[in-house]
């Protein structure tokens, strides 16, 4: 069993088997077939069930960081990012991008690679009943000033919903500030982006319109 806070050497860099197996980097993740129900889970350092988030997706080419808070009930599931067949983030990513949106998860995240977008969670683990981010609770950060030292071409930070900056400033931004100084970092500009979940309901143009600025920073 893996606990929470826990992580593997292959934390940052190549996209991560979707397996999540013994071939996933060599750290001898569950298999697919292991999985519960209800997603990946870990235990905690008391013992408790926690909900355990994905890998980044990441390369050279990323420009821009999208954080989330945690993957939903569906996403943990598919043990995918943003598998609710309603959330709009795939269907952005494919209108910024240009391109189709392919069907198939892997094709999704090259596309997403190419348009030089990273990809993670604020939150390593929680506790959540559902799939509403109010719910989370007994969180543990992700290492994201790790992540951004990893690959220096990140310029921006842009926050999928507010809940998702909100757990950043609580865990993350005092640390990459320091970070930024003791470096002589200029910092990263933030966008604060609306959510692509099915319960914001607004229509697909407006959320487009309030992505567009992403393309300021993917371009080379």
């Amino acid at each position: 069993m893996v606990l929470c806070g826990a992580s593997p050497a292959s934390r940052f860099g190549a996209v991560v088997s979707d397996s999540y197996g013994e071939d996933c980097n060599g750290v001898g993740m569950p298999s697919a077939c292991q999985r519960e129900a209800a997603g990946f889970r870990v235990e905690f350092n008391d013992g408790t069930d926690m909900l355990q988030s994905f890998d980044p997706v990441a390369d050279s080419r990323s420009r821009v960081l999208v954080l989330g808070t945690m993957p939903g009930v569906m996403s943990l599931q598919k043990q995918q990012y943003y598998g609710h067949p309603r959330n709009a983030f795939w269907s952005l990513v494919a209108a910024l991008a240009g391109e189709p949106l392919p069907e198939e998860y892997g094709l999704r995240k090259a596309m997403l690679l190419r348009a030089g977008i990273a990809l993670w969670d604020v939150c390593r683990c929680c506790e959540r009943e559902g799939s509403l981010d109010s719910n989370i609770c007994r969180e543990e950060p992700n290492e994201i000033v790790g992540l951004l030292a990893d690959h220096p071409a990140i310029r921006a930070i842009a926050f999928n919903g507010q809940p998702a900056y909100r757990l950043f400033k609580r865990h993350v931004e005092k640390e990459l500030k320091a970070w930024c100084i003791k470096r002589g970092h200029p910092g990263y500009p933030y966008l604060h982006l609306p959510s692509t979940s099915p319960a914001h309901a607004v229509p697909f143009e407006r959320k487009l319109e309030r992505w567009r600025p992403l393309e300021e920073y993917l371009r080379y």
